[in-house]
């Protein structure tokens, strides 16, 4: 089981301002995008914020990597925090939503970062090359998703899932559970699709 506190992890990866900024933005444009649960609070986020790194801590996500498509992009979480930290990765963000997916090109400006984003299904991407990560979170890993993913990846391509282990077609499963600041137990997930 890996335990990790939210504040430490934080410290180590991003700069507080940069942090800061991210948080202020989102939680400023919740009213109007509706990105998360208005029951969550600010330590609420930055908890998530913290369990981006969770795939960094693993060694399954390192700088120099890539590029990744990070599916179900929403407010942010995992690509901005890992975008934020610097890791030198190229991430395309993809989001079905048309007001998340303008929130996320309002908060990438105003955050000084460049990626791509990508309005719509998973069948609108049109990547300049095959993606060698994928991460997932609250996205259902359903059959339609490996059959369009299987036309972007790259053979040995690595999917990042946060939650309990996909019900589909997937080898080299590796699941690790994860506590943070003594909430329960979490899991994520790498595999490869087939």
């Amino acid at each position: 089981m890996l335990k990790i506190e939210s504040q430490d992890i934080l410290d180590r990866f991003l700069d507080a301002a940069r942090l800061r900024l991210f948080l202020d933005e989102v939680t400023s444009a919740n009213r109007k995008f509706n990105l998360y649960s208005r029951n969550l609070t600010r330590n609420d986020l930055q908890v998530l914020v913290a369990e981006s790194f969770v795939p960094v801590e693993l060694g399954w996500i390192k700088s120099g990597d890539g590029p990744m498509l990070d599916i179900g992009s929403g407010w942010g979480i995992p690509a901005v925090p890992l975008l934020l930290a610097g890791l030198d990765i190229h991430i395309t963000m993809v989001e079905r939503s048309r007001k998340k997916a303008d929130f996320l090109l309002l908060l990438l400006h105003r955050l000084k970062i460049h990626t791509s984003i990508v309005e719509g299904a998973l069948e609108s991407v049109k990547p300049k090359s095959p993606f060698k990560l994928i991460s997932m979170r609250g996205v259902a890993v359903d059959k339609k998703v490996i059959h369009n993913l299987k036309k972007l990846i790259d053979p040995a391509a690595s999917l990042v899932y946060f939650g309990p282990r996909p019900g589909v077609s997937i080898r080299s499963v590796e699941d690790v559970d994860y506590i943070v600041d003594n909430l329960p137990a979490r899991k994520i997930v790498r595999a490869q699709i087939i």
